[in-house]
């Protein structure tokens, strides 16, 4: 991962902390649900008040808010003296009663002691967290009681203010935000598969994600995305793909017939040196590969970035391959020049037989039916088409070195996936296919 990604978690993490902070959790009994009577609950343990012990039912028609904190929880320390202001103006109208599981010889310290608290003349049942009662996990947490008894809402500590008291004493339902904790925390699954329980993520809220799985996703197709833009996020998507694939993503961004880089998604253009030759497919691995458990040789990768990092997501995904691939099995992929031997397309004599006539764009090579036509289209859009539809299981690498870029009009009445017909049909218009051995680009997966 980018270090200013790290540095960024790393900060978001502290921050988090301080706002909002969780206390321990020790659930046995089901928890009161909004509606519900609140049973007369004793309170105990009273400090800083006139007397250690009251009941719930003591408060008998009153607004009662239990706000429950802790002396560690930044926020919750901030919250109390604007409850304490609170109390003091609406008087016995309401009951502010903060609760702490802290003991009550912590809280008469820090009271003593802290500067921001020293002042309160709040009460706080200490020694308790009330669990039983309510749902929580994250502090401060307020508990809405009315008048009589009844469980009116669960806020956080923003939502306890002057208006909203009012709108209640009034006789008016004010419009409260409710509070909902996520009380799962798996720590032994992923954020986003289980960790928090049954918790749904906003899609929106996902800023950086990369994520591969191993083994293949039943009744998911075999498809392969490179960096486009989604709901203003850059994604790349690689589902149910083998290593060389994956690799063909991240080193060759763009596959378009403009990116002359497309002849890298070959089969022919990857050269596999490193171990493990049964996960990749080629004519002289394909009886291995196809013993080869799905499980162990076929993966789905996502990446999710601001769509302002587009550019850099291949680069990413290929530190993302390198850094898997390369701790499992100690591969890791590059592109580099290779001396290998090539079917390069030439171009000999005159173009009066090829040169387009204008009229439609397009190049036809549909498998399902013979012949290959291509009209007012250049050798690279041809190429691009033919090779990517017809015939990309071809051992032998091939390249254009015909230099010629003006469009092309072509007929030809040849099965378009046998090469050798294609390469007769070719010749006779001066499109002449040579054996030759060329430094080029290749994939090149190997041992690190």
């Amino acid at each position: 991962m980018n270090s200013k990604f790290k540095v960024l978690l790393f900060i978001l993490g502290i921050y988090s902390m301080l706002l909002f902070a969780q206390t321990p959790t020790t659930q046995t009994e089901q928890p009161l649900k909004i509606g519900d009577t609140v049973p007369d609950i004793t309170f105990n343990n009273i400090v800083n008040w006139h007397k250690t012990t009251a009941k719930l039912g003591d408060f008998k028609g009153k607004l009662v808010i239990l706000d429950f904190w802790a002396t560690w929880c930044v926020p919750c320390v901030k919250t109390l003296p604007k409850l304490d202001s609170l109390q003091a103006k609406f008087k016995d109208e309401i009951v502010i009663l903060p609760i702490t599981y802290e003991s009550a010889e912590k809280i008469l310290s820090v009271f003593k002691t802290n500067p921001t608290l020293n002042k309160l003349k709040l009460p706080s049942v200490t020694s308790t967290n009330l669990k039983q009662y309510f749902n929580y996990r994250v502090i401060p947490h307020e508990v809405w009681i009315d008048g009589n008894g009844k469980y009116i809402a669960t806020t956080a500590s923003e939502e306890v203010n002057e208006n909203k008291i009012r709108e209640y004493l009034q006789g008016y339902a004010p419009k409260l935000t409710p509070k909902k904790d996520i009380m799962v925390r798996d720590r032994t699954k992923p954020l986003l598969i289980g960790a928090l329980g049954d918790y749904k993520f906003d899609p929106g809220v996902l800023t950086y994600s990369s994520t591969l799985i191993k083994g293949q996703i039943k009744g998911l197709a075999s498809t392969g995305a490179r960096a486009y833009v989604a709901n203003d996020k850059a994604m790349i998507k690689a589902y149910n793909v083998n290593i060389q694939l994956l690799y063909q993503i991240a080193l060759v961004p763009s596959f378009s017939p403009e990116n002359k880089d497309f002849y890298l998604t070959a089969l022919s253009r990857t050269i596999w040196e490193g171990n493990h030759k049964n996960y990749f497919y080629s004519e002289d691995t394909k009886n291995e590969y196809k013993l080869t458990p799905d499980s162990l040789k076929i993966f789905t990768y996502e990446m999710v970035l601001p769509k302002d990092e587009i550019k850099n997501m291949p680069g990413y995904m290929l530190q993302d391959l390198n850094r898997y691939f390369g701790s499992q099995f100690g591969l890791e992929g590059v592109k580099e020049k290779r001396l290998v031997k090539c079917w390069a397309l030439t171009f000999v004599g005159d173009d009066e037989e090829i040169r387009s006539k204008g009229g439609k764009s397009y190049v036809d090579v549909d498998r399902n039916k013979k012949g290959i036509r291509i009209n007012n289209s250049t050798i690279d859009q041809f190429m691009f088409w033919w090779m990517g539809f017809s015939v990309f299981n071809f051992s032998i690498p091939i390249i254009n070195e015909t230099n010629y870029n003006l469009p092309i009009d072509l007929s030809l009445d040849v099965d378009q996936k046998n090469f050798d017909e294609v390469r007769k049909e070719l010749a006779k218009v001066g499109l002449v296919f040579k054996l030759v051995e060329r430094e080029i680009d290749m994939i090149v997966i190997k041992n690190k």
